[in-house]
């Protein structure tokens, strides 16, 4: 596996860990529990000799996204080299429904988007 492939699975991977903490208070209740499984079920493996710390980072995080979440990668990859690693979960990002036109809202509230293709929600 070439190095940016391991930073491009490790990023879907540690996407999907943030997706599923903020969005079910179980999975985040489980994290700080058993941070091995849920990193596991999104796809994060660690090692079980590694030690998992959780950290909860408050405010957004200053300079550009892709530089940060590089060098998040480099820490983590220091991190299963030394056995300790550390899972920085941020806050949820806040959603400005202003942005959002009524069909996202709806969308959003449980609408349901056609994509004109025949298929058995649109096409009864």
């Amino acid at each position: 596996m070439s190095e940016s492939q391991g930073f491009q699975d490790f990023t879907a991977a540690y996407t999907k860990l943030l997706v599923a903490v903020w969005t079910d208070e179980k999975v985040a209740d489980r994290l700080k529990s058993d941070p091995h499984a849920v990193a596991a079920d999104a796809g994060l493996v660690i090692p079980a000799d590694v030690a998992i710390t959780v950290s909860e980072v408050a405010g957004e995080s200053s300079g550009e996204p892709q530089a940060a979440m590089e060098a998040y990668y480099g820490d983590f990859q220091k991190g299963l080299a030394d056995k300790a690693v550390t899972l920085a979960v941020p806050q949820a990002p806040a959603l400005d429904a202003q942005d959002l036109t009524s069909d996202d809202l709806a969308e959003v509230a449980g609408g349901m988007a056609c994509c004109c293709l025949p298929c058995c929600c649109c096409h009864r």
